[in-house]
This record gives C-alpha cells, sequence and structure tokens, in this order.
C-alpha cells in the first residue's frame, strides 16, 4: 500500500493556493528522500497518487518548482521531471528581488561586509587552490593598470568585487561564500554604486589594489590572522570612501524641489490648491 503523503501546513493558516502546497510538499518529499540533482521524480501518475490531488494540481506544483530553478521539466518519450541543483546567478537574482524598490543604504550592506568579509578571508586560508591564486592574481593585475578611459575604470571597480567574489566561490563554509556574493552583487547593481564606479577614483583604485596585493600575500602564507585583520581595515576604508562619494554625488542627482529631496529633508509637499468656482457658470476652474 502507497500511503499519500501529507500536504505540508504552517502552524498558522495563511491564504495559500493548494499547486503552492503541492510544491511545497514535493520539495519536503525531495529532501526526504535524498533525491539527488540529476535524479529523476516519479512519473506524473505516481505523484498524483501519491500526493492525492489532481494532474492539474501536480501540473501548476511542477511549473512553480521549475521557476524556482528546483526541477527541470521535459517534454516526450524519456521526458518528465528531474531534480537540478539551483545556479547561483539565480539564488543571487531571487535575493535581489526582495530588496527591489527598498531603502537599502551603502551603510547598511558595509554594516555587514565589515562583519562577514574578514571571517571569509581568514577561512579561505589554506584553501585556495593554485588556479584561484591564479585569478586573484589576475584580477589584481588588471585592476593595477592606469585606466585610459572611463569604461576601463568602471570595469576596474567590478573586478575588485571579482576579486571577492573568488574568495566567496572557494569558502568551505557555503552561507557564508553566499552571503558575501549576494552583498557584492548588490554592490555591482545599486544606483548609487552604478554613479559612484561611473566616475574614476585613483586613491580607490591604488588602496583596493594596495590591500589586494597584502591579502594574497597572506593567503599564500597560510596566515588567517594577518588575512583577517587586512580585510577589516581594507572594509573600513572602503566604506569611509563610499559613504564619501554618495554624499558627493546625490545633490547632483536630486534638484532641491524634487520629491525625493523633499522628502530626505522631511519637507512635506506643498498642498494642492484649493479649486475654485467660476462665478458665471459653477464649473470649478
Amino acid at each position: 500500500m502507497n500511503p499519500t503523503f501529507a500536504l505540508t501546513h504552517d502552524h498558522k493558516p495563511r491564504k495559500q493556493k493548494r499547486s503552492d502546497r503541492v510544491a511545497e510538499s514535493i520539495r519536503l518529499w525531495i529532501t526526504e528522500q535524498n533525491v539527488a540533482p540529476g535524479e529523476k521524480l516519479p512519473p506524473e501518475a505516481q505523484l498524483i497518487e501519491l500526493f492525492g490531488v489532481s494532474k492539474g494540481t501536480i501540473r501548476e506544483a511542477l511549473k512553480a518548482l521549475e521557476i524556482q530553478g528546483l526541477i527541470r521539466v521535459r517534454t516526450g518519450p524519456g521526458g518528465g521531471a528531474s531534480v537540478t541543483r539551483v545556479p547561483t546567478e539565480r539564488t543571487l537574482e531571487l535575493l535581489g528581488n526582495h530588496f527591489y524598490a527598498r531603502d537599502l543604504s551603502l551603510r547598511d550592506i558595509y554594516a555587514m561586509r565589515k562583519v562577514l568579509e574578514p571571517e571569509l578571508a581568514a577561512a579561505v586560508c589554506g584553501r585556495l587552490s593554485t588556479e584561484d591564486l591564479d585569478r586573484l592574481e589576475a584580477e589584481m593585475c588588471f585592476c593595477s593598470c592606469e585606466p585610459m578611459a572611463t569604461p576601463v575604470d568602471h570595469a576596474q571597480r567590478l573586478s575588485e568585487l571579482d576579486f571577492h567574489d573568488i574568495l566567496a566561490e572557494a569558502c568551505p563554509n557555503e552561507l557564508l561564500g553566499m552571503q558575501c556574493r549576494f552583498i557584492n552583487s548588490l554592490l555591482k547593481n545599486l544606483a548609487v554604486c552604478r554613479r559612484i564606479y561611473e566616475h574614476p577614483h585613483e586613491d580607490l583604485r591604488k588602496r583596493a589594489s594596495s590591500y589586494h596585493q597584502d591579502l594574497a600575500a597572506a593567503f599564500r602564507r597560510d596566515d588567517p590572522t594577518s588575512a583577517r585583520a587586512i580585510m577589516r581595515e581594507h572594509m573600513m576604508h572602503a566604506e569611509e570612501f563610499m559613504l564619501e562619494c554618495e554624499a558627493r554625488i546625490e545633490p547632483h542627482f536630486l534638484a532641491a524641489d524634487s520629491p525625493l529631496a523633499r522628502q530626505k529633508a522631511g519637507v512635506r509637499p506643498p498642498a494642492p490648491a484649493p479649486e475654485t468656482a467660476d462665478p458665471g457658470t459653477g464649473i470649478s476652474a
């Protein structure tokens, strides 16, 4: 006898489509059954029996899991649903969507970077491969070159973040590595950062290059204590620099009478003028 797999429920009831509840149950079933990426789920008919729902509900649930990147569905002979590993870029995109149109500040980001990046630097000591060190060297070489044009300078700023992404990829603590990569992706995509990176910053380039060289030396010595201290100082300097740039750039992008400028200054928008009626017609002007 094959018992129907019970649909998962939260302790507090909430409005949720049945197909979404089935999708959650399938995800839980995948975990409990240790279904590895690349392995197939049972055929549709078995899923219908296993979860006790209609064909339409199962298909909607599988579609939802496919959109999330958890499974891949193929049609035709030999098709069906199989488990996939969620791509890192897809994960970063979904996390970024959470902060879309939210008031996320550089100060918020660097409050996290100052905590996480030093621990990341210490964690990767002794774990960086020859290939990883070569990639770090390539990024440092590119960033140390004096830019001849603004697009190159902008590319160097992104390359400096790529240096940190390489460390995050090599981190033995996947959660720590993912958090650092997500923060780097925010810095690459936030509007205020894009505006800062549009302008050449010779001091930033030289200081970042110096810190990266010191970090690489600590990694080669397998010295987590030095790596942690260097990265902490690097993050403190980067925060100071970025906040100064933000303070200089922001006024140029906010007109004094713009709604956002008034909001930041704590000034209420002017009240609309009262309507007046034309004495001859009685119609409001």
